[in-house]
């Protein structure tokens, strides 16, 4: 009694499992729309055409910053090979006064007298009696090390209509990102339709080629029992096998086609290909609902290829005013403050000093042997050709 309730209770076990592994393998019918949601989740063409709307929308936020002010610093160092000497030896400068009208002169006790006791003179000039040393060192500047620091600020002010094109191509790029990603998603969508209805379409054909096969399988029954009694002849019999052998080739290629369509199906929506999924239409049968008329262009006018095309032509209209901006003028404010070492603002100093500048710097083409203009024509006649 004892083995008996142990061998029950091995088998319960046993189907538990089963039922456990079972239920863990199988799938759940899948709907149209649920299929469109496992493809659009897993589909990478998908995923690339997001990350190129995020691109897009990095580059127009990046486009917009050509509006504001750029600040910039740079630092250099050089290492000299020699230092600087504004005088080549020791100078001496004669020493006067400043006389009554401001001219410098010598006094007569500050000139050199000579023997007759009079003021010398070379050239026509009096010859000074004392003389201040100048010394070379004096007016020696090191530069071997030489330091310089610079902070920079530039507001664009004009700039030929160039920023504002460049602007409105970040924007125009960004609507042609998300209508290619519409395309792409559209793409997806009727992938999985087809895959989903052709498998639909294969399901009732199988019912149909299994009937016609039973059909046939019955009908071979009852004409060999027809040659057996008489009835019919022997080639009669071939004529139906016959039939009953293409009616099984046909079974087998309705078989090898839902497989692949299956697959197929199962790669679309990102699941093992040997997969088994039931969809929904499989299990009833459903009316084909009538789809509405509609005109040409109203299909045309919803199309992200169509309009894909209008928002790269209105990107080239931009692009020409770019190469128009380069026949014109610009404007900037700039300002900046360097510091350098060695300095010379106070003297000659080691320590580091500096000063700020402000300024509006224009700039404006003169002539360039017809650059821009000739690019610009060009483009204009390539546009309307």
């Amino acid at each position: 009694m004892n083995r008996i309730t142990e061998c029950k209770s091995v088998l319960s076990l046993i189907v538990v499992l089963l039922c456990f592994i079972l239920q863990s393998n199988a799938q759940g019918v899948l709907s149209l729309e649920d299929c469109r949601r496992l493809a659009i989740e897993n589909n990478k063409k998908l995923k690339i055409a997001d990350e190129d709307v995020k691109a897009s929308e990095a580059q127009k936020a990046e486009a917009f910053t050509k509006y504001l002010p750029s600040i910039d610093a740079m630092g250099v160092y050089l290492r000299n090979q020699k230092e600087i000497n504004l005088l080549s030896d020791d100078a001496h400068l004669p020493v006067g006064s400043i006389g009554s009208d401001g001219k410098f002169t010598f006094r007569p006790d500050q000139l050199m007298v000579g023997s007759d006791g009079k003021p010398v003179m070379v050239n026509g000039q009096y010859v000074p009696k004392d003389y201040a040393l100048l010394p070379k060192e004096a007016m020696t500047v090191d530069e071997r090390n030489l330091g310089i620091v610079q902070v920079g600020l530039t507001q664009p002010i004009y700039m030929g209509g160039k920023i504002r094109a460049y602007n409105q191509i970040a924007g125009l790029s960004e609507q042609l990102a998300k209508s290619k990603r519409s395309q792409e998603l559209q793409n997806v969508i009727l992938s999985t339709d087809e895959a989903y209805w052709q498998i639909v379409s294969l399901v009732n054909r199988k019912k149909l080629a299994d009937k016609y096969v039973e059909t046939l399988t019955k009908f071979v029954h009852d004409v060999e029992l027809m040659y057996t009694t008489g009835v019919a002849t022997k080639a009669d019999v071939l004529s139906v096998r016959v039939k009953l052998n293409e009616g099984e080739m046909v079974q087998t290629k309705v078989d090898n086609g839902l497989s692949l369509s299956r697959m197929l199906l199962n790669q679309i929506c990102g699941l093992p290909t040997d997969t088994i999924v039931m969809l929904k239409e499989e299990m009833a049968d459903t009316d084909v609902e009538e789809v509405p008329a509609e005109s040409l262009e109203r299909v045309y006018s919803r199309r992200p290829e169509v309009a894909s095309l209008q928002l790269a032509t209105d990107i080239y209209k931009k692009k020409e005013k770019i190469a128009l901006s380069e026949y014109l003028p610009t404007i900037a404010l700039t300002a900046n403050y360097l510091s350098s070492t060695p300095s010379f603002f106070d003297g000659v100093s080691t320590k580091f000093d500096g000063m700020w500048s402000v300024g509006v710097g224009i700039k404006a083409p003169i002539f360039h042997w017809g650059h821009p203009v000739r690019v610009y024509v060009v483009r204009r006649h390539r546009r309307t050709r």
